[in-house]
């Protein structure tokens, strides 16, 4: 079938993956470089032109899946006829023309085994090749019925086997630099020709190094891999501090029955101080706001925010309302002293953003009495999916009041770095 003139296409470094002819091209990228939207628009250009009879996509998830048809194959799609092509919603397929593009999720590799295809595309290698059952036992056999092509893209997320086939790629390329068997490509987030660099400028400001390094220059960064606040250095943030009774207090709070906790801060435009940290074992929140309340009395102007779940009603008292409604009630504060958001930040936003803070901040202090979050911060890790790892169930819950914190209060002060400095006292 012919294309109509005004068939979307590719820009000119993704045509340069897409056309090279090594058989094996692994693509380390940053955020938004549009390989995705690429990589769908080159399969609908490969299935009309009948370079395969089947192909797959291997993704993070079938909802991520159904999203990527709609926002990517489907606005490619409707240009051609529409016998030219048929979704099948049910079995996750895509024919264009003859061929047929079968789209998998790597939550259950095995489930992938056992078919052979013309082409794969391996996208988020960074997060699906954590599992190397997925590349080893499922997707690399069945390129052996026709010696097949790969392409493996995705922004790195530590040293786990999409850096191994990277290496592969770059030794291979050392080695056999006229070779076609594999080949890297390296992409940036500044190499996406639609989007606006003081754009990704502003992002990569309210980034910590590393971060950068990883989301927006897709380089395998091993710093920090496996702990969530990586960039906290107990030499640089922990201090003792002063607390100051007459300017604001604000509470952070993370609700459970063991340890039920809670951090006090203070802050000004480019200061950060992390006061003290209440921590009660097998509790309740009356008696967590009777000791909040013999260090800070009432004559303390205090804010309150944590975990989103305290909006909800609970069953500490009959027809009780939410654990916020009470702390206001115990506390003897107005309902504008609360600040909390509905929804919890994800654990990966939340490590992006603790550890930029971490990094960038000129003055963030942690009293060395915190000494469970200090713990928290030093040795609480994540989990292959980014979340944090709470296998042991007395750590990590003073992190999340932190988090918590900083995402109520700080979050936008990083979207203007230099204020923290310019505002300082000379």
């Amino acid at each position: 079938p012919t294309l109509p003139p005004d068939f979307p296409d590719f820009f000119a470094s993704q045509a340069e993956i897409f056309d090279h002819p090594a058989r094996f091209k692994v693509v380390p990228k940053g955020r938004r470089y549009g390989m995705t939207r690429g990589a769908a628009l080159y399969l609908i250009r490969q299935g009309l032109a009948a370079q395969f009879e089947r192909a797959l996509w291997v993704d993070t998830t079938y909802t991520n899946i159904a999203l990527y048809y709609r926002n990517y194959f489907l606005p490619a799609l409707r240009n051609l006829d529409k016998d030219l092509w048929d979704w099948r919603a049910a079995l996750h397929s895509l024919r264009v023309a003859d061929a047929w593009i079968d789209f998998r999720s790597a939550d259950r590799p095995a489930s992938i085994e056992g078919f052979a295809y013309q082409f794969v595309f391996l996208n988020e290698a960074g997060i699906i090749l954590r599992d190397t059952y997925l590349w080893h036992n499922a997707i690399r056999p069945m390129l052996l019925d026709y010696g097949s092509p790969a392409l493996i893209a995705g922004t790195p997320k530590g040293k786990n086997l999409f850096y191994e086939l990277a290496e592969e790629a770059r030794t291979y390329g050392e080695r056999e630099p006229q070779g076609l068997l594999w080949k890297l490509f390296r992409r940036t987030s500044y190499d996406n020709p639609y989007l606006d660099p003081a754009e990704i400028r502003l992002y990569e400001a309210s980034l910590d190094e590393a971060t950068a390094r990883q989301e927006i220059y897709g380089e395998f960064v091993e710093a920090g891999a496996d702990r969530f606040a990586w960039a906290f250095d107990r030499g640089r943030h922990v201090r003792e501090v002063a607390e100051v009774a007459t300017e604001p207090l604000y509470l952070a709070f993370d609700f459970n029955v063991s340890p039920m906790t809670c951090l006090a801060a203070q802050h000004t435009p480019c200061r950060i101080a992390v006061l003290r940290e209440f921590r009660l074992l097998d509790s309740d929140l009356f008696a967590l706001t009777r000791e909040i309340r013999r260090h800070y009395p009432p004559h303390w102007l205090i804010r309150l925010t944590g975990d989103a779940s305290g909006h909800a009603r609970t069953g500490l008292t009959a027809g009780s309302a939410g654990y916020f409604q009470l702390l206001l009630q115990e506390l003897g504060l107005p309902r504008a002293a609360l600040e909390a958001p509905r929804s919890n930040p994800s654990h990966r936003n939340s490590r992006a953003l603790v550890n930029a803070i971490f990094h960038r901040h000129p003055d963030l202090a942690i009293h060395p009495r915190c000494r469970y979050l200090i713990d928290d911060l030093e040795n609480v890790g994540v989990l292959p999916d980014g979340s944090l790892d709470k296998s042991n169930r007395l750590r990590g819950h003073l992190l999340d009041a932190f988090r918590y914190y900083l995402h109520t209060w700080h979050a936008e002060g990083l979207k203007y770095p230099t204020a923290w400095h310019s505002q300082r006292p000379a």
